[in-house]
This record gives C-alpha cells, sequence and structure tokens, in this order.
C-alpha cells in the first residue's frame, strides 16, 4: 500500500535525456549549455545529455537566465516553473521544469 503523502518518483527511460526524472509534476534532467552560439535553440540529445545552444556569454548568469527562459519557452511553462538545481558556474546543469510532460521532453532530445 502507498503512501498518499509520499511523492511517486519515476525513472524515465535511458534513452531521454540525461537519465530524467518524474517526479509529480516535474522532470529533472541534465542539460550540456554552448555559451555564445549564433542563436539560442534545443539542438537535441547528445552524449545522453540535452544539449542547449545559448547566444548570451556566461557573465554574470546571462546565459543561466537565457536557458531559463529557453526552457519555460519550450516546455510551455512559466519561467518560475523552470529551475537549475545543480552547476550554476558549469557547461553541465541539473535542471527542474514544473508542468512538463515526459513525451515533450522526449520530442525536444529527439530534435
Amino acid at each position: 500500500m502507498s503512501n498518499p503523502r509520499r511523492p511517486t518518483k519515476t525513472i524515465l527511460p535511458p534513452a531521454n535525456a540525461g537519465g530524467s526524472e518524474l517526479l509529480n509534476d516535474s522532470i529533472t534532467f541534465t542539460i550540456r549549455v554552448v555559451a555564445r552560439a549564433s542563436k539560442s535553440e534545443i539542438v537535441g540529445e547528445v552524449g545522453g545529455l540535452l544539449k542547449v545552444r545559448i547566444s548570451a556569454p556566461p557573465v554574470d548568469g546571462a546565459a543561466n537566465r537565457e536557458v531559463v527562459r529557453l526552457l519555460a519557452k519550450a516546455f510551455g511553462v512559466a519561467k518560475s516553473s523552470v529551475s537549475i538545481l545543480s552547476g550554476e558556474i558549469s557547461r553541465t546543469k541539473r535542471v527542474r521544469v514544473i508542468g512538463a510532460t515526459p513525451e515533450r521532453l522526449l520530442q525536444l532530445a529527439a530534435g
């Protein structure tokens, strides 16, 4: 018998970006960021991570703000629903998107 207070945790198949986790209404996954690109875009899955190209430079958090903006737009959620859990100053970041669907993550990973 499951505990109603304990959130349901489901691990998505390893074929998706970064060994993603689905927890209640949020998805947590790993991205690889390339800053100072010609345009901001989600490239797809590369090496098991979701590759994100950002036009902003990695200075004063500009790239992180652009990552949040781009992911919010891609998943159709508010910017406040996207958070960077780890990797604030790294190219590899662990992010959580509240209100995202696993299907949309798989679409983005497919490119």
